[in-house]
Parts: structure tokens; C-alpha cells; sequence
């Protein structure tokens, strides 16, 4: 046999990103078996079933391995099918709910470590009838972190879904339900409702111990792990565990060249806008710059829950410089309505709404916000605090739009 050398090298050695997507199995027998995944779930495609020892008369060989049943246990069937799958020789889980069951009835997986922080995953589905499914992520002590409701058709379709864990836990719970007859939700349109751009993606925060980027020019990077276009996906996370569909577009309009930067985003939008009609919310994500005399940058902070948060502003623009912009008083109103709920929960988070001449495309839509999460002396921890904080309430105000909407129709 022969031995195989390892030779580690320290020279140049950089710290590993702490932003890297999911966590690392610790298990070396799961390495050997599966090899280190990033991923939160074992068998994810229900391609394994369960061995039920011999002798074990209480075991489910329906339910795929890793998995386990929820929900009620009467009024419905659960079974491997391997007639309707995605793979070649594999498995899907069927669910079957009879007229009579009011309740429901899910697949979950249990004691998943889950770090504080942002989800994001998917999941095929069909139905031979219409049916209503909730993909939810929770502690076992009931703590919910996140659910999203989806309706499923006859045809296989992809739904993208996303969470956030406010805390650290080993005792996780991720769970797929088929909902009972009578659960309702508000929708707010077949398709997505938000969408996030960065008009100067590049913005980035002070460096701090583990937290460091390449500069492209002082306080930005291209690094999209470090500049604002993190704080938009903290915010679509949260925005899509609330149950809207969110389009994050990361393009650095504002790299290589500064100038023209907002004829590019405007650019952006408008071609969103013709793909996606359903799309009444356009959020411009930007980190401000304010400085003293000398340069230096400022950090404007306020405490929430004894935490430090970067604290935010709304700038609303307006026809005054020229251009057609006739309906800018219905996004000043929305900013308003978001400034007002932030303002009763968080008193100084929330900097004084500015109003410029300037139109900063924002008449696109008559739900567009250009928001400022924090100045280049902030943190990029304390503008995702901001950005989670401002995403919880943002989805609240639209989802009342969106019902308020609904009982005018």
C-alpha cells in the first residue's frame, strides 16, 4: 500500500470567510458516507428509503430515510412513489389528505444545528389537484423562525423559500406540511411583488477584526459578501420568510465607472418591470457617506435590545428638478407608513426622511424607497442588524397593502 504525505503550507494563509453558506457536517462518518456538504438536510431527495431493523413492528418504511412523519395521524396516507419522481430511479414522498381531514400533515427532519443567521433553499412539488403545501422552520420548543405558504398544481414546479434563526440552536426542526382545507393567506399576486437593486452596489462599511474586504476605492469592494448588496439579501431573507416573492438583482452599477450609475440601475428596473408586471415594490439599497472635516468617517448608531444597530433614512424623490415624476407624494406616503411602525418600535433607529429635487428613478413605481442602511463608519454586522429589523417591518406594511387592497377590489 502505498502512504500518501499531506504537506500544509502556513505561508500566506488567510482567515476562511465566516460568511461561507450552511455549516460543515462534524460527523467523519457522514464525511466518509456523503462527503462535507454545506447543506442543512440529509437525504434531500427522498432517494434513500428507511431500514427498519428486524424485529421493529412500529416502523414507518413510507417515510424516506432521515425523515419522519408530523401532524395528524388519521385521515391520510403517506407513501414512497417512485412513478412520480424528478430522478431516474428515485423516490418521491407522496401525501395524500381525505376530504374529511381538517388538519395537517407534514414530513420533517429534527435536531439540525442551526446558527443565527439567513436560510435559503427549495423544493419540487406537484399535486394531483390543487392543494396548498407550508414549508416552516422552527425550534423544538416552538420558537418558529420562518414559514412560507405555496400553492401546487398539477405540473412539477420549483419553490424557493428562505428563513431567518435569531438564535443559535442544536435542536432545530425544518418540516414540510400539506395543509387541510380552510387555511388562507393573502396573496398579492401570482409572482414576484419586490424587487432590490443597488444603484451604488459597491458601498461597503469600516473593517473590523475578521471582517475584511480588497478595497476597489475607499470604503467599497466588489466583493459582494462585504458591500450593500449583503444587506439586500439579509433583507429579501427576511422579506421571503414572510411569505413575499423577492427579486435581489446584484449587478454593480456603480463599478467601474461611478457616473451613469443611475441610468444603468434605471435601466435594470424598467427591464424587470416588463418581465415582471406583478412587481410594486422597488427597494434602492445604499449605504450613506458622512464624514467630519478632516474625512473621517462617522457611525451612526442606535441600541436596540443592547445591540448596536446602523441606523437608517428614507430619501424620497421628487419632480422639482425636472423631470416627470408626477406621483412621488405615494412613495413619500409608503415611506411614511414603513418610517412610522419603525419609529413606534425602534425610537432612534430611524434618521429624519429627506426629500430631494432629484427623481433617483423612483418613478417607476409608486412603491419605490431609496434607503440608506447606515454611513461608511458603521459595521457591516450593525447594517444587517438594520437590515433584518427593517425587513420584518417593510413586509408587514406591504402585506396590509396588499390586504387592504384586496377587500377594495
Amino acid at each position: 500500500m502505498k502512504k500518501a504525505k499531506f504537506l500544509i503550507k502556513e505561508t500566506g494563509a488567510k482567515k476562511a470567510n465566516p460568511l461561507i453558506f450552511g455549516h460543515f457536517i462534524e460527523f467523519m462518518r457522514d464525511c466518509i458516507d456523503e462527503g462535507m456538504w454545506a447543506e442543512l438536510l440529509k437525504n434531500r431527495g427522498f432517494d434513500r428509503k428507511k431500514e427498519i431493523p428486524e424485529g421493529v413492528v412500529d416502523g414507518n418504511p413510507n417515510v424516506a430515510e432521515s425523515w419522519y412523519r408530523t401532524g395528524g395521524k388519521n385521515a391520510f396516507e403517506i407513501a414512497l412513489d417512485q412513478e412520480h419522481s424528478l430522478a431516474k430511479d428515485g423516490f418521491s414522498q407522496k401525501i395524500t389528505c381525505y376530504n374529511d381531514y381538517d388538519g395537517y400533515v407534514g414530513l420533517a427532519q429534527g435536531a439540525l444545528y442551526m446558527e443565527e443567521g439567513s436560510y435559503r433553499g427549495y423544493l419540487w412539488a406537484k399535486a394531483e389537484s390543487d392543494a396548498e403545501i407550508m414549508v416552516c422552520a422552527y425550534e423544538e420548543d416552538g420558537t418558529i423562525f420562518g414559514s412560507q405558504k405555496f400553492h401546487v398544481h398539477t405540473e412539477w414546479e420549483k419553490f424557493s423559500f428562505a428563513f431567518h434563526v435569531n438564535k443559535r440552536t442544536r435542536c432545530g426542526v425544518y418540516e414540510i406540511r400539506l395543509l387541510g382545507e380552510g387555511t388562507v393567506d393573502v396573496p398579492l399576486g401570482e409572482g414576484p411583488q419586490i424587487l432590490i437593486v443597488h444603484t451604488h452596489g459597491s458601498e461597503a462599511y469600516s473593517m473590523a477584526d475578521g471582517d475584511t474586504y480588497e478595497e476597489s476605492d475607499p470604503y467599497r469592494t466588489t466583493d459582494c459578501t462585504h458591500n450593500v448588496v449583503r444587506v439586500g439579501d439579509e433583507i429579501a431573507a427576511v422579506l421571503e420568510a414572510a411569505g413575499l416573492e423577492v427579486l435581489h438583482d446584484a449587478a454593480l452599477h456603480d463599478y467601474p465607472e461611478y457616473s451613469g450609475a443611475y441610468g444603468r440601475s434605471l435601466e435594470t428596473v424598467e427591464r424587470y418591470l416588463e418581465e415582471y408586471p406583478t412587481i410594486r415594490f422597488v427597494l434602492d439599497v445604499h449605504r450613506d457617506a458622512i464624514s467630519d472635516g478632516d474625512g473621517s468617517p462617522y457611525k451612526v448608531i442606535s441600541s436596540v435590545d443592547g445591540r448596536s444597530a446602523a441606523q437608517m433614512s428614507f430619501v424620497i424623490g421628487t419632480d422639482g428638478g425636472g423631470l416627470e415624476h408626477p406621483q412621488w407624494r405615494e412613495n413619500l406616503k409608503f415611506a411614511a407608513a414603513v418610517q412610522q411602525e419603525l419609529a413606534e418600535r425602534y425610537p432612534t433607529l430611524m434618521r429624519p426622511i429627506t426629500v430631494r429635487n432629484s427623481r433617483y428613478n423612483q418613478h417607476t413605481t409608486t412603491g419605490s424607497l431609496l434607503v440608506e442602511m447606515g454611513a461608511a463608519g458603521n459595521s457591516l454586522d450593525e447594517a444587517l442588524l438594520s437590515a433584518r429589523l427593517l425587513g420584518e417591518v417593510l413586509a408587514e406594511v406591504i402585506l396590509e397593502t396588499g390586504a387592504e387592497a384586496q377587500e377594495g377590489a
